[in-house]
């Protein structure tokens, strides 16, 4: 019974302590986004990365806004200790005018109960518009090329111009031309090409149109593509949870392929992190079993790449977590 309480009350030494506000700082990367000036038609997308630093399993109950401009949503509901998943949140500037100031409630159900805030803002521009509201590419194979393009129209004095265009991505290739109109609003296009090379993963990124308007002398246009690889890992993070030093624990992973292709080589593991002999033979699904060893505690967030014989060496990456206790 006293271990009961000690366990109960060190749980909420460490979480239900804290204020609302300095519990969120505990568990987000960032508790606020502010976007800035934007064109009227934009969807703006950030994310919040949620880590659970405490030694007890957290689970998220349930997410609500308070507007409906505003969506969130939550890879994982459920993580183990050292686990992490990331709050996607986007704002729908076409349904408000001005600026505004939103807020994403999480609440958290254990290992302690408390809401989560998290504050979103934004103007949102009558006399500029975005459309689409961003350069939405969906899903793609990677190797593939791809291209998307977005119309900027100004509602004021004509002589407003883009006069350039800022992009630290150099997988992406943009290019903007102004539209030839009778009347109207003075309009661009942007259109924007992936490189063939784009590595794999789902890419949030933005392009900024530089303008002649000190008022507004930046457009951000919000990027969206999920590249698609060959080959998938299943699960993608492999979570060993809590730990002593000195156990063992046995975890499995999937590595599929659109077609049959052999394991040349796994980098990542070493006398902590195992793994079990691989076959020879070309198969589209191949298991791997991993046996975790850890000799020393702290936290363990380990990439591991497996190596294929597809293409030039094509390659997966997975994650290991763990929390190991001494």
């Amino acid at each position: 019974m006293l271990r009961h309480l000690l366990v109960v009350s060190s749980v909420a030494l460490s979480l239900g302590a804290f204020p609302a506000g300095l519990f969120a700082q505990q568990l987000l990367d960032s508790v606020s986004k502010d976007f800035g000036s934007v064109p009227r038609g934009t969807l703006l997308t950030h994310q919040f990365k949620l880590a659970n630093s405490s030694n007890q399993p957290l689970h998220v109950a349930s997410i609500r806004t308070s507007c409906t401009c505003i969506s969130a949503n939550l890879a994982k509901h459920d993580l183990a200790p050292g686990e992490s998943t990331v709050l996607v949140v986007s704002v729908d500037t076409s349904k408000f005018l001005g600026s505004k100031t939103f807020t994403v409630y999480l609440t958290v159900e254990r290992p302690f109960l408390r809401e989560l805030q998290v504050v979103v803002s934004a103007s949102s521009r009558e006399d500029v518009t975005l459309t689409p509201g961003q350069l939405n590419f969906g899903r793609i194979r990677h190797g593939s090329s791809a291209k998307a393009s977005v119309v900027v129209e100004y509602y004021g004095p004509s002589s407003w111009q883009i006069v350039g265009v800022e992009n630290d991505n150099g997988y992406l290739l943009p290019e903007v031309r102004k539209l030839e109109r009778g009347s109207g609003p003075v309009a661009y296009q942007l259109e924007v090409r992936l490189r063939d090379d784009i590595p794999v993963g789902c890419w949030h990124s933005d392009i900024f149109l530089k303008t002649n308007d000190p008022n507004m002398p930046r457009i951000r246009v919000p990027l969206l593509v999920e590249v698609e690889g060959n080959l998938t890992a299943t699960p993608a993070t492999v979570v060993f949870g809590t730990c002593k030093v000195g156990s063992s624990g046995e975890k499995r992973v999937a590595i599929r392929g659109k077609e049959a292709f052999k394991i040349v080589r796994i980098e990542g593991t070493d006398e902590v992190l195992q793994v079990a002999p691989r076959p020879d033979e070309a198969k589209t699904v191949h298991v791997l079993q991993l046996t975790l060893k850890p000799a020393s505690g702290g936290e363990i967030n380990r990439r591991v790449r497996v190596v294929t014989d597809l293409g030039k060496g094509e390659t997966v990456d997975f994650t290991v977590q763990a929390v190991v206790e001494p």
